[in-house]
Protein backbone atom coordinates (compact mmCIF):
# COMPACT_ATOMS: atom_id res chain seq x y z
CA UNK A 1 0.00 0.00 0.00
CA UNK A 2 1.24 3.48 -0.78
CA UNK A 3 1.98 6.25 1.71
CA UNK A 4 2.72 4.05 4.69
CA UNK A 5 3.97 7.05 6.62
CA UNK A 6 2.06 10.28 6.50
CA UNK A 7 4.36 13.25 5.89
CA UNK A 8 4.97 15.84 8.60
CA UNK A 9 3.50 19.28 8.14
CA UNK A 10 5.33 21.17 5.41
CA UNK A 11 7.31 24.10 6.78
CA UNK A 12 8.01 26.16 3.67
CA UNK A 13 6.99 26.54 0.03
CA UNK A 14 10.01 24.58 -1.22
CA UNK A 15 9.07 21.57 0.87
CA UNK A 16 5.45 21.94 -0.19
CA UNK A 17 6.35 22.01 -3.88
CA UNK A 18 8.64 19.02 -3.43
CA UNK A 19 5.85 17.09 -1.72
CA UNK A 20 3.41 17.98 -4.50
CA UNK A 21 5.93 16.92 -7.17
CA UNK A 22 6.48 13.61 -5.39
CA UNK A 23 2.74 13.06 -5.29
CA UNK A 24 2.41 13.75 -9.03
CA UNK A 25 5.32 11.35 -9.69
CA UNK A 26 3.59 8.72 -7.58
CA UNK A 27 0.36 9.17 -9.56
CA UNK A 28 2.24 8.94 -12.86
CA UNK A 29 3.98 5.75 -11.74
CA UNK A 30 0.67 4.14 -10.79
CA UNK A 31 -0.97 5.13 -14.09
CA UNK A 32 1.90 4.30 -16.43
CA UNK A 33 4.00 1.57 -14.84
CA UNK A 34 1.44 -0.19 -12.65
CA UNK A 35 -1.40 0.39 -15.14
CA UNK A 36 -3.86 1.19 -12.35
CA UNK A 37 -7.17 2.75 -13.29
CA UNK A 38 -7.80 6.41 -12.59
CA UNK A 39 -10.52 5.51 -10.11
CA UNK A 40 -8.22 3.13 -8.19
CA UNK A 41 -5.65 5.90 -7.83
CA UNK A 42 -8.29 8.40 -6.72
CA UNK A 43 -9.45 5.90 -4.09
CA UNK A 44 -5.88 5.40 -2.83
CA UNK A 45 -5.41 9.16 -2.58
CA UNK A 46 -8.71 9.57 -0.74
CA UNK A 47 -7.59 6.91 1.77
CA UNK A 48 -4.66 9.22 2.54
CA UNK A 49 -6.95 12.16 3.29
CA UNK A 50 -7.01 13.94 -0.06
CA UNK A 51 -10.46 15.13 -1.10
CA UNK A 52 -12.13 13.38 -4.01
CA UNK A 53 -12.20 16.61 -6.02
CA UNK A 54 -8.48 17.26 -5.54
CA UNK A 55 -7.52 13.62 -6.15
CA UNK A 56 -9.60 13.47 -9.33
CA UNK A 57 -8.11 16.73 -10.61
CA UNK A 58 -4.55 15.58 -9.95
CA UNK A 59 -5.07 12.21 -11.63
CA UNK A 60 -6.70 13.84 -14.64
CA UNK A 61 -3.82 16.33 -14.95
CA UNK A 62 -1.24 13.53 -14.95
CA UNK A 63 -3.26 11.47 -17.43
CA UNK A 64 -3.62 14.44 -19.78
CA UNK A 65 0.09 15.26 -19.63
CA UNK A 66 0.96 11.63 -20.39
CA UNK A 67 -1.47 11.63 -23.32
CA UNK A 68 0.14 14.79 -24.74
CA UNK A 69 3.66 13.42 -24.33
CA UNK A 70 2.68 10.15 -26.01
CA UNK A 71 1.04 11.99 -28.91
CA UNK A 72 4.15 14.13 -29.41
CA UNK A 73 6.41 11.06 -29.35
CA UNK A 74 4.15 9.25 -31.82
CA UNK A 75 4.24 12.20 -34.22
CA UNK A 76 8.03 12.40 -33.96
CA UNK A 77 8.38 8.65 -34.61
CA UNK A 78 6.18 8.89 -37.68
CA UNK A 79 8.20 11.80 -39.11
CA UNK A 80 11.56 10.16 -38.40
CA UNK A 81 10.34 6.84 -39.77
CA UNK A 82 9.11 8.49 -42.96
CA UNK A 83 12.44 10.30 -43.43
CA UNK A 84 14.43 7.08 -42.93
CA UNK A 85 12.09 5.21 -45.28
CA UNK A 86 12.39 7.82 -48.04
CA UNK A 87 16.17 7.98 -47.61
CA UNK A 88 16.34 4.19 -47.85
CA UNK A 89 14.19 4.12 -51.00
CA UNK A 90 16.17 6.90 -52.66
CA UNK A 91 19.47 5.30 -51.65
CA UNK A 92 18.43 1.87 -52.89
CA UNK A 93 17.37 3.31 -56.25
CA UNK A 94 20.81 4.88 -56.64
CA UNK A 95 22.88 2.02 -55.28
CA UNK A 96 22.57 -1.50 -53.91
CA UNK A 97 19.24 -2.41 -52.34
CA UNK A 98 21.08 -4.65 -49.87
CA UNK A 99 22.87 -1.63 -48.48
CA UNK A 100 19.80 0.61 -48.15
CA UNK A 101 17.20 -2.11 -47.59
CA UNK A 102 17.91 -1.99 -43.89
CA UNK A 103 17.01 1.72 -43.85
CA UNK A 104 13.72 0.90 -45.58
CA UNK A 105 12.87 -1.74 -42.95
CA UNK A 106 13.93 0.51 -40.04
CA UNK A 107 11.90 3.39 -41.48
CA UNK A 108 8.80 1.21 -41.75
CA UNK A 109 9.21 -0.09 -38.19
CA UNK A 110 9.74 3.38 -36.67
CA UNK A 111 6.85 4.86 -38.66
CA UNK A 112 4.38 2.18 -37.59
CA UNK A 113 5.58 2.34 -34.00
CA UNK A 114 4.47 5.97 -34.09
CA UNK A 115 1.16 5.06 -35.71
CA UNK A 116 0.33 2.49 -33.02
CA UNK A 117 1.08 4.78 -30.05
Amino acid sequence: MAFKHKPNMVKDKGQYQEAVNQLYDWIAHRLIKDKKSKQDIVSLLMEQGISQETATRMVEEVAEEWKQRTAKKAKTDMIVGAIILVAGIVGSSLDSFQLYGIAVVVGIVVFFRGVTM
